[in-house]
């Protein structure tokens, strides 16, 4: 995983990738998604449909605390992982 200031850039396999971009948003890099956190390092920013499955893995985090927006993305791909199994994945056929 590589973090970098103003952004979290989650490096995936291009499957998780196609799955994560389709669920959560976000720009999309050859390798993986960055997810866009606020210039305060407060807010994680996500689209609608996964609004509520990011703020329960991430309500808020200390200011440019990178370990914990780390964290926070790694419970957001585990949330999404644990909502895959509950439910087909589309996406692959598309």
């Amino acid at each position: 995983m590589r973090i970098a200031y103003g952004n979290a850039y989650l490096i995936t396999n291009g499957m998780m990738h196609r799955w994560l971009l389709s669920r959560i948003g976000g720009g999309s890099g050859k390798r993986g998604i960055t997810f866009v956190v606020s210039r305060s390092g407060l807010d994680l920013a996500a689209r609608a449909p996964v609004q509520s499955l990011v703020r329960k893995a991430i309500l808020r985090f200390a200011k440019h605390d990178m370990q914990l927006v780390h964290r926070g993305l790694q419970h957001i791909v585990q949330a999404c992982e644990e909502n895959a199994l509950r439910q087909p994945n589309v996406d692959d056929d598309a």
